[in-house]
């Protein structure tokens, strides 16, 4: 199994274990990384963010 893909399954299980405990979290993507939640999401992560409701909060990561 190649390394990105051993990554993305890692990333798939976390999301799933903490989505089955009702933990909310964020997870950090490039912004330029196209089809986000695991592909349901045909767009750039920078362009779902622009269109988050004012309610939502960003934040840096430092």
């Amino acid at each position: 199994m190649q390394s990105q893909t051993k990554l993305r399954l890692a990333r798939e299980a976390i999301a799933i274990a903490l989505e089955a405990r009702g933990t909310g979290y964020v997870m950090a993507v490039v912004c330029s990384r196209a089809g986000i939640n695991s592909g349901r999401t045909a767009m750039r992560a920078d362009t779902v963010a622009e269109r988050l409701p004012a309610a939502w909060h960003r934040h840096g990561p430092g």
